[in-house]
């Protein structure tokens, strides 16, 4: 019965090597020297790539969403501002405070 390394660790180095900018061969050598056979190592490279590329294109959208969440607050405070103006300029009945 082998004792292989724990996954979740060996994701975690992947990611770490990767951001080093170690080549996917490099990666798998480090992987063999582990314990882990190379149908193994590649397949761990593979999913890791994948979720690199998940996690960088999620932060590519919520980046390009704008003013993220102040934003919202911001387009409230405007539009109650533009309201409560309107009803100074045509003299409406009513404010919003």
């Amino acid at each position: 019965m082998e004792n292989k390394p724990d996954q979740r660790e060996l994701y975690l180095r992947i990611m770490h090597l990767k951001q080093e900018g170690k080549s996917d061969w490099e990666i798998e050598q480090e992987l063999l020297m582990k314990g882990l056979d190379q149908d193994e190592a590649q397949t761990m490279i593979a999913k890791t790539d994948r979720a690199m590329a998940r996690q960088a294109s999620g932060e590519e959208r919520q980046s390009s969403s704008g003013l993220g969440a102040a934003g919202g607050w911001l387009i409230w405070i405007g539009v109650l501002i533009l309201i409560n103006v309107l009803s100074y300029a045509f003299d409406w009945p009513f404010w919003i405070y």
